[in-house]
């Protein structure tokens, strides 16, 4: 009887612990089948709330962006009526120039600034040839300056880019002057020899050696350039007249840059 009673009593305490190590077994896989069931609805419910924040940062920037074209078209609707009241005022002042025939004048500078390239070989060059030509406005006639008030010849011949220029001594070269002293008028002309002379038209006036020679305005050629010195005063052969050699103060392979002076232009001193 004593046995049967352990027996029974190690078999209850056996079944008991059998019965506990299946309720803890069954806790731990409850707890784990919960685990894996909620863990992908918290990481939807944190997808969900992120897509959320994104979609009202969205709507944030689509309400400025809104914004910001209202402002554009109020811009442009003002700038369009300006553009209105420009275009009104252009025509307005069309209107008034062609009513009042206004006449707008381009002025001339009265200088042409060229460089000498060529000259001949005489000991007082007859002729020389500087780089400005007809594109530049430069004309036949007009005077030739040191740039200092010396003439030293004038246009004979224009091309596109260059022209030829005859100096005084030059012996068909023909300049009316007078002296600066005496006031007497002449004639100074070039020979063949490369010498530059004076002639007096009226040989009972007085010229003194020393006494500058200047232009007379005659065409092109303006009043006042200074042609050069009398160094000897002598009748012609003949009789007749008086002349007086010449002593020209520049010569063009003196020079590096000539002035060409417009026709019509007084003040030669540029």
């Amino acid at each position: 009887m004593t046995v049967r009673i352990r027996t029974i009593a190690l078999i209850g305490i056996v079944l008991v612990a059998i019965g506990i190590s299946l309720i803890r077994r069954t806790d731990t896989t409850i707890g784990a089948f919960a685990a894996y069931v909620t863990q992908p609805i918290t990481t939807g419910v944190h997808m969900v709330s992120r897509s959320w924040q994104r979609v009202r940062a969205s709507f944030s920037s689509a309400q400025t962006l809104a914004q910001r074209i209202e402002e554009l078209e109020r811009e442009n609707h003002a700038l369009r009526a300006d553009h209105a009241a420009l275009s009104a005022c252009r025509t307005e002042v069309s209107q008034l120039k062609s009513e009042c025939e206004i006449p707008v004048e381009t002025p001339v500078p009265p200088y042409t600034y060229a460089g000498i390239i060529a000259y001949d070989s005489h000991r007082i060059p007859q002729w020389f040839v500087v780089n400005r030509g007809s594109r530049d406005g430069v004309h036949v006639g007009d005077a030739v300056s040191d740039g200092s008030g010396v003439l030293l010849g004038t246009v004979v011949s224009v091309k596109s880019v260059v022209s030829r220029v005859a100096t005084v001594a030059k012996a068909q070269s023909v300049v009316r002057a007078r002296g600066a002293i005496h006031g007497t008028a002449l004639v100074v002309h070039g020979t063949a020899h490369g010498a530059v002379v004076a002639t007096l038209a009226d040989r009972t006036q007085p010229l003194s050696e020393g006494e500058e020679l200047v232009t007379v305005r005659d065409g092109a050629i303006p009043e006042g350039l200074l042609i050069g010195t009398v160094r000897t005063v002598h009748e012609t052969p003949d009789k007749l007249f008086q002349e007086a050699m010449v002593q020209v103060p520049t010569l063009p392979m003196m020079v590096r840059r000539v002035a060409l002076i417009r026709a019509g232009n007084d003040n030669h001193t540029p």
